[in-house]
């Protein structure tokens, strides 16, 4: 589980600075 939320975290913050998180 933690290793998808990374996952989503690395590939919102490389797609959108803005929000990592909501992306």
């Amino acid at each position: 589980v933690l290793r998808k939320i990374i996952n989503k975290f690395n590939k919102g913050f490389l797609t959108t600075r803005k929000d990592p998180f909501f992306s």
